[in-house]
């Protein structure tokens, strides 16, 4: 049995994160995000088909492994770009022997959370691909 706990609210299924976590082309997709990237960024970067892609993007974004914000252009043509949702997962086993998977995320209040340069100017992050599109 795993209990899960994490430093944000969200509501989170511990099976999803260790299989995100399983999943070879998610370890991928992580590893190559050392900065916000484009679907299409991480399609060349990964050599993945773009609909393998969006599936993993999905699959990461369950698990809440990973959010999304968009870029404001100049040209009307806005775009999102995908950054990692978290510091560390951690798993322990305490004294009845259950598992737990805890996520940690140092989150800074709004207030003190830098704009994205990548962001429009006004913009500021948002913590779910599902309320967004590309």
């Amino acid at each position: 049995m795993f209990v899960l706990r994490s430093s944000r609210d969200d509501d989170v299924d511990a099976q999803d994160v260790l299989d995100a976590l399983a999943d070879e082309t998610c370890q991928t997709i992580l590893s190559e995000l050392d900065e916000p990237k484009t679907a299409q960024e991480l399609v060349d970067a990964c050599d993945v088909s773009e609909s393998t892609l969006y599936r993993k993007l999905e699959r990461l974004r369950d698990a809440s492994l990973l959010r999304s914000g968009l870029e404001i252009r100049a040209d009307g043509h806005h775009t999102l770009r995908y950054e990692v949702d978290f510091d560390e997962v951690a798993i322990s086993v305490d004294d009845e022997r259950t598992l737990g998977l805890e996520i940690s995320q140092s989150s800074p209040s709004p207030e003190d959370s830098p704009r994205k340069p990548w962001l429009g100017e006004n913009a500021r992050l948002r913590g779910s691909l599902s309320q967004s599109s590309d």
